[in-house]
């Protein structure tokens, strides 16, 4: 389970450290990371992307918005590892995509963790209520 917020840094080879607890979570799995919401990077295991497909292809979505989704995810997605330090590399195109440039925060969302650029986390969060999210979701 990844849980958490950190801020670290992207180096000029686009690496970026991982919490050692998320590190011991993903060893020994494929990793993978693609495009998500909201300009961010999802980092998550296989067998979670595989799940998320499933759930993806059982859902009461349009078959457009299924293939769509599975498309975009599959086309943006890289398989990585974890150094001998405990960085992960990020391809040219997602940092690209994700605006990541100096700061970025690792947001722990359970089953994923999404990476993205300090500055629009800081706007995302700012932007976000907790009290209208509950009362749209129930609680």
């Amino acid at each position: 389970m990844f849980v958490g917020k950190y801020i670290c840094k992207i180096d000029e080879k686009r690496r970026v450290y991982l919490p050692a607890k998320w590190k011991e979570n993903l060893a020994g799995n494929n990793i993978f990371i693609m495009k998500w919401t909201n300009s961010a990077l999802a980092i998550m295991t296989e067998q979670m992307y595989l799940e998320k497909i499933e759930s993806i292809r059982n859902g009461d979505f349009s078959q457009k918005d299924k293939d769509d989704f599975i498309r975009i995810t599959g086309a943006s997605c890289d398989d990585i590892s974890i150094d001998q330090q405990g960085r992960i590399l990020v391809s040219q195109g997602l940092a690209d995509y994700a605006g990541l440039e100096k700061e970025v925060v690792l947001v722990g969302s359970v089953d994923v963790i999404e990476l993205w650029d300090k500055d629009n986390w800081n706007k995302f969060e700012q932007n976000t209520n907790i009290d209208t999210l509950f009362s749209h979701i129930g609680r």
